[in-house]
């Protein structure tokens, strides 16, 4: 997909911007980061999307038709430790995995040529996950549409309602598309509970890029994105997701061409981020914001 986006991209990159931001960048200090190689994914995982920490391991699954499985992997190693199935979910496209502390929710909304209609998240009970290393599980379901999509016909690449990135709060989970036409993010919203909804609109800014992952710090309720562009992998820090406020970007020009697709937070200044098969092998690594 990375080839096909770059074609794509010298396009795009000519047309006119649809939505229009007030965001300014608070801080002109770009923070200086370094990045550590933890390891190489099994091949199993080659299409890892998102990515989160739980009960001790990293979680993670494969896109677009893979099996409705998620893994749990040794945070040294990336080899499978645990292998959760949900017995009544699909994956037609799942694209980000989020958490709060009830839940594990799945994000089943890949969507690059806007017209699905079947778009879901499933939602994991944490209090029914064990520590079998094999374990099948039934889920709560979400459905959504978009409270502003009136158009479904199949627009490959050039849809404004893709979406790869997904957090959970307490009470509402938060969507930040992967918009193909301008290279910025919207947000939307949805309750954090089982049933069919509108995914409210409450934002967007220029991104300048394509958002794949997406989690958020439960002390201080930042949230951190990536993605990438033509020319690399970057992340996005948002101190304030309801005002955006002091959104600080980081372009990870040390590992251009690299497709990061899932990112989380092990501490306030320090991130995993995994990319899937694409110039390199899925992998495992951490960034340290140094001056973040």
């Amino acid at each position: 997909m990375f080839k096909s986006f770059i074609l794509l991209l010298v396009s795009v990159l000519s047309l006119p911007a649809v939505y229009h931001t007030s965001v300014k960048k608070e801080s002109a200090i770009v923070p200086s980061y370094r990045i550590e190689n933890i390891c190489v994914l099994p091949d199993e995982l080659s299409e890892t999307s998102g990515i989160i920490t739980f009960d001790s391991l990293i979680w993670t699954f494969n896109d677009s038709g893979g099996e409705a499985k998620i893994f749990g992997l040794n945070t040294k190693t990336g080899s499978i430790t645990r292998t959760l199935e949900i017995k009544n979910g699909k994956n037609s496209d799942w694209e980000d995995i989020g958490q709060n502390k009830e839940f594990i929710f799945i994000g089943d909304f890949g969507n690059n040529d806007g017209s699905r209609k079947d778009l879901r998240i499933y939602m994991l009970p944490k209090k029914n996950i064990t520590r079998q290393q094999s374990q099948t599980i039934d889920a709560l379901v979400i459905d959504f549409y978009y409270e502003d999509q009136e158009d479904y016909t199949p627009a490959m690449f050039a849809s404004s309602f893709d979406c790869e990135a997904m957090i959970a709060t307490t009470d509402s989970l938060y969507l930040f598309t992967k918009d193909w036409i301008n290279l910025h993010t919207s947000i939307y919203s949805v309750p954090a509970k089982a049933g069919r909804f509108k995914a409210k609109h409450t934002g967007n800014f220029n991104s300048e890029g394509l958002i794949t992952g997406a989690d958020i710090n439960s002390k201080d309720q930042s949230v951190v994105l990536c993605g990438y562009n033509l020319f690399y992998p970057f992340i996005i820090v948002i101190n304030d997701v309801h005002q955006l406020k002091e959104i600080n970007r980081v372009d990870l020009e040390e590992i251009s061409g690299s497709q990061i697709e899932g990112v989380c937070f092990i501490n306030d200044n320090r991130f995993y981020v995994s990319n899937e098969n694409s110039t390199e092998k899925q992998s495992l690594k951490r960034i340290i914001l140094n001056n973040h």
